[in-house]
């Protein structure tokens, strides 16, 4: 069965004439801003906003170390997340990784008015064939 769901997302300026693109989801019934990144392999999310929304969830240490632009490694967990949605895109039980976005929002406040609650990476975009159009401030999900 093949169908597609389209999800609105918001460009956020960080430096003149750069920015980053973002698109809401759920967690659970909490709303999240997820930042979008192509780059990333995988998508993550911040370990205290999992602790918040389910704290009885148990996470297990990632034995490979997330790698970002740096060259430092950061320790990271994973976990599957009873619910997450994107839209109509529904993906419960869904094993994600997570990482302490503190630092990277403590950063990110000195540059923009938003903070990320996760990172929205390749595996998703890439299962789902996922379009980005910039001039529409759209994304979608093809399966």
């Amino acid at each position: 069965m093949n169908y597609s769901f389209t999800v609105a997302i918001f460009k956020q300026e960080v430096k003149e004439g750069g920015f980053h693109i973002f698109t809401h989801s759920y967690v659970k019934d909490k709303k999240i801003n997820l930042l979008i990144d192509t780059g990333a392999s995988r998508t993550v999310f911040d370990t205290e906003l999992l602790k918040q929304i389910f704290p009885k969830l148990s996470f297990e240490l990632n034995d490979e170390p997330a790698l970002g632009i740096g060259s430092q490694s950061v320790e990271n967990q994973v976990a599957k997340i009873p619910y997450f949605a994107i839209g109509g895109l529904v993906l419960d039980g869904l094993e994600i990784g997570i990482i302490d976005l503190k630092g990277i929002n403590q950063h990110y406040s000195q540059i923009a008015k938003i903070s990320i609650d996760g990172i929205l990476g390749g595996d998703i975009l890439n299962t789902y064939n996922t379009l980005i159009d910039y001039k529409n401030c759209t994304m979608k999900f093809f399966k």
